[in-house]
Order: structure tokens, then C-alpha cells, then sequence
């Protein structure tokens, strides 16, 4: 084959792949996906999930995630030009490579940012089982660390219409699988649906782990077979004006309750 050819093969390849590129439908790239939203000017990032119709945000801030979440997002085509549509703002966008894309907000200021996909980071396997805190499981097989004896002391009765035969749950239980989470703590339960976002390292969930304290995402920070770092958002009732406290708490230690050697049931 002689070198003209060769060249002209090579250039024809290279003139496709950019046309593909173009052309791909970026609908389909973003869906399911989650990525870093990079802006170049402000030097802000935030993370951001794109569901079927809707978007959410993580973020370190509680209040700002809450506002951000289950927004609708899509994308819309104008002379082979592709714009992303989130809630009120639109972004001209094209794809560099497979994992990026290069965005620029349109507004009465223009910005540009960078769209990095976050590939998978933990095995969410791992989170199937039964977790404890850790600070707490410590605390009850510390036999060095005075405690008030039972017989003084005894649980709460149960509830009227308590049917579980088990005992008080002196601290929560949470059993996780890949789709619900199920939380016992006193003489209650709370279940909820969970979702686990594509780079399996934000869990959204709707359940009490106490009385006082409903649960909204973790973050996890760490997840080994035996160990789990997560920061968490959640809801607090409020009883001094009948409200609740949105905040973050962070680096809550679980353990897998295998591991824990923990009395409770």
C-alpha cells in the first residue's frame, strides 16, 4: 500500500471519529451518570446525578442539597448545535472524550465549565449487612466505662400496639441491601427505598434512626467488608418551636455487626 493511500485512510479515520463525537447523543451519555460539574472561572465544584428527567446535587452544605434535588434537567438540539436544559439554566455543550464534556452557561454573564464523569469508587456489595455505630458499640463493651445497672434502670415498656416480640434496641440497627434500608432503634422500625447513585458513593433514603432524627443521604468516605466512613444529611425535630434542623454530621463510623460482637439483637 503506498504512502498517499495510507495518509488518506488515516485522515478519513480521524475525520469520522470527530464526526461520531459530534454527533453523539449526549442525552444518553449524561443519563444514569454522575458527574463533577468544574467551573473555570469561580473554581467551584459541585456533584451532580443525572436520573431519566431529573438531576440532584451533592454537596457538603445540607441546605444547599435539599434545595437541589429532583430538579428537571434534558437536553434539546438547534441546528446541530446540543444545549443542556437544568431547571432554569441552559449550557451549550459538546463532548471531548468519553468521560468530558466542555459547557458554557448562557446567561447576562457567560460561563464556561468542564463535565468529568465519576466512575464507580466502592463495591456496593459491601454494604449489604447489618451496621452499628461504632462510637456507641464501644461504649457498651467497655466494661471499664461505669454504667447504670439494669435492674435500676429497666427499658421502657413497649408501646400499646408493639407486636415484635424483641427486645429494646438500645442503639439503631441498620440492615442495608442494594434497594432498601431498614432501621430499629427502641421498640420501632423505619424502612425506606434507597438509591445508590453510578459511582456508589451517595445513598438517598427517607428513614428514622431515632426519635428525633429522620435520614436523608450518606456520603460514603470509606466502605470495606468490615468498616464504613460516611458523612450524613440529616433532618432533626426541633422541640423548642416545633420545627426541624437540616444539618450535616461528619465521619460517622459504622460496623458491620459480624464484626461488632455486639449484645444487642
Amino acid at each position: 500500500m503506498s504512502k498517499l493511500i495510507l495518509i488518506s485512510l488515516m485522515i478519513s479515520t480521524m475525520l469520522s471519529c470527530q464526526k461520531n463525537i459530534d454527533h453523539l447523543n449526549i442525552e444518553s451519555e449524561l443519563k444514569g451518570n454522575t458527574f463533577d460539574i468544574i467551573s473555570i472561572e469561580e473554581k467551584d465544584t459541585l456533584t451532580i446525578e443525572f436520573k431519566d428527567s431529573t438531576y440532584s446535587v451533592f454537596s457538603s452544605s445540607a441546605f444547599f442539597e435539599a434545595m437541589y434535588r429532583k430538579l428537571p434537567w434534558r437536553v434539546t438540539t438547534f441546528d446541530n448545535n446540543q444545549f443542556l436544559v437544568m431547571a432554569y439554566k441552559t449550557f451549550a455543550i459538546k463532548q471531548l472524550d468519553k468521560n468530558t464534556f466542555d459547557g458554557l452557561l448562557i446567561g447576562v454573564k457567560d460561563y464556561e465549565y468542564t463535565l468529568k464523569k465519576r466512575n464507580p469508587k466502592w463495591n456496593k456489595e459491601l454494604l449489604i449487612g447489618t451496621w452499628v455505630m461504632n462510637e456507641l458499640n464501644d461504649y457498651y463493651k467497655n466494661d471499664s466505662i461505669p454504667k447504670t445497672p439494669p435492674n435500676l434502670i429497666p427499658p421502657p415498656l413497649p408501646p400499646p400496639n408493639f407486636k415484635h416480640k424483641r427486645d429494646f434496641q438500645e442503639q439503631s440497627l441498620y440492615d442495608i441491601t442494594l434497594d432498601s434500608i431498614n432501621v430499629k432503634y427502641g421498640y420501632s422500625e423505619s424502612k425506606s427505598k434507597i438509591h445508590i447513585n453510578s459511582s456508589f458513593e451517595f445513598i438517598t433514603m427517607d428513614v428514622k434512626s431515632n426519635f428525633r432524627i429522620t435520614e436523608q443521604v450518606w456520603k460514603i468516605k470509606t466502605l470495606t467488608d468490615s468498616i464504613m466512613v460516611v458523612d450524613k444529611i440529616i433532618m432533626e425535630n426541633n422541640d423548642d418551636y416545633n420545627g426541624v434542623n437540616v444539618k450535616t454530621i461528619e465521619n460517622i463510623v459504622l460496623i458491620k455487626k459480624r464484626f461488632a460482637n455486639t449484645v444487642y439483637n
